[in-house]
């Protein structure tokens, strides 16, 4: 009898407290938290180059300089008529005939990431996207296969990566030495890097003479490998601008 009063004691006591009660979660029950990809920011761990048409403080809608957003001062140049247009929050149009917007000197990149939003109507042949160290190496499609090649200088090979999506925008982002990822597609390549110098994307080698027709609205470099979870987060964060 006296065991049982005090259990009534005590419940009555602690009846106000458990009506303020919270519910904490717990961090030892199952398994461990997992890696999730967010919607969310763009990575900006070691971003050097952050060019964005659709932002008014990196292009306004004119003149020749598209400015960089990374704080680093590596803004790029508009040379012979790039465009201007609003459509997908903004992009620069390039024309195919001798359109450029030169970029930063990546010579001294020991590792780098590189990332463009593009839109591409080209159809056959090899197919430029970008020139590099005075014009000697390039970004090429060739059918379905991709390369980065120095035309004599050395270069790498993707192999066979499908044909690039025509017509409509997609990610192309690759890192210096290791994989090219189309959207979300990775692909690994082999063979050695050739020399490095400034970009000119809508550039090309003169045996190629393949220039970039189509636009351009997002480049993003950076100073390491990013993680292919990082790669992801940066696409699931812009997919959406482009109907993807």
């Amino acid at each position: 009898m006296k065991q049982l009063k005090s259990t009534i004691l005590f419940l009555f006591l602690i009846t106000p407290w458990l009506g303020k009660a919270q519910v904490v979660p717990v961090s030892f029950l199952g398994k461990p938290p997992q890696a999730t990809i967010a919607d969310g920011p763009i990575i900006n761990s070691g971003l050097v180059v952050n060019l964005d048409a659709g932002n008014t403080a990196s292009y306004s809608g004119t003149g020749t300089t598209w400015t960089d957003l990374s704080g680093n001062g590596n803004h790029a140049t508009l040379q012979n008529g790039v465009s201007y247009n609003s459509g997908n929050g903004g992009y620069l149009r390039l024309d195919g005939a001798d359109d450029i917007v030169s970029s930063i000197n990546l010579s001294s990149y020991t590792n780098f990431t590189l990332e463009i939003w593009i839109y591409d109507t080209r159809s056959s042949g090899e197919r430029d996207i970008l020139s590099y160290n005075g014009n000697a190496g390039s970004y090429t499609f060739n059918g379905s296969s991709f390369r980065t090649d120095g035309n004599g200088l050395g270069g790498r090979s993707y192999g066979t990566v499908g044909q690039p999506p025509l017509n409509t925008w997609y990610r192309f982002c690759i890192t210096k030495g290791a994989n090219l990822f189309i959207n979300q597609t990775k692909h690994t390549g082999t063979g050695n890097e050739n020399p490095y110098g400034v970009l000119n994307f809508g550039g090309t080698r003169s045996d190629v003479n393949s220039r970039l027709n189509g636009r351009i609205a997002i480049v993003r470099i950076y100073n390491r490998t990013l993680t292919d979870l990082e790669i992801q987060q940066n696409y699931n964060a812009l997919k959406s601008r482009f109907g993807l």
